[in-house]
């Protein structure tokens, strides 16, 4: 099975995703900021006896993800798949939310989910990322699609202008990626 990273485990979709790939017989790492307040996460695991493993990752300390990193290669030597799901939310509309808070919430959302893509991918090959990342946010949208709308919906304009950059981003990727393998059948 599947070694997979999954940031923003606490709660919610992120919470649910670790779960699921861990039922599906997945070796899980469950990322989240503070493991030692993580109660519900834990006392979900233990009660399916998952294979869940609660480790500390902070998208604003970049030295929290190498360290996550690291531990994830450590102890299972790769890691198949990763599931960027980690963000902090606003509360206000754009008019009335201050730009410290801007600030703070496209630091999180959208350059800590891309150091933590890039201290993965910086341990796997172009082909295996692609490959895996693809195949596992299809199987993902498949099964937490509501839960998903459900949470867009109640996202401020920040929050979700964010993580559609992630998503332009990882979308960005594949393509390229796939440019590259065609250029390559061709020669």
């Amino acid at each position: 099975m599947s070694v997979i990273l999954v940031t923003g485990s606490s709660t919610g979709i992120g919470q649910e995703t670790a779960l699921h790939m861990a039922r599906k017989g997945h070796d899980v790492y469950a990322a989240v900021r503070s493991p030692e307040t993580a109660t519900e996460l834990k006392d979900l695991i233990a009660a399916e006896d998952l294979s869940v493993s609660v480790i500390k990752l902070d998208l604003v300390d970049p030295e929290s993800i190498v360290t996550a990193v690291a531990e994830i290669m450590a102890r299972s030597g790769r890691i198949d798949a990763l599931v960027n799901n980690a963000g902090i939310g606003g509360g206000r509309a754009v008019e009335e939310t201050p730009m410290h808070e801007v600030s703070e919430i496209f630091e999180t959302n959208y350059f800590g989910n891309v150091n933590v893509l890039r201290a993965v991918t910086s341990i796997t090959d172009e082909d295996q990322r692609t490959q895996k990342m693809a195949s596992l946010v299809t199987s993902l949208i498949d099964a937490l699609s509501d839960d998903a709308l459900k949470l867009a919906m109640d996202m401020t304009e920040e929050e979700l202008v964010s993580v559609e950059a992630v998503q332009t981003l990882m979308d960005r990727i594949e393509a390229n990626s796939a440019r590259y393998k065609k250029d390559e059948a061709r020669e």
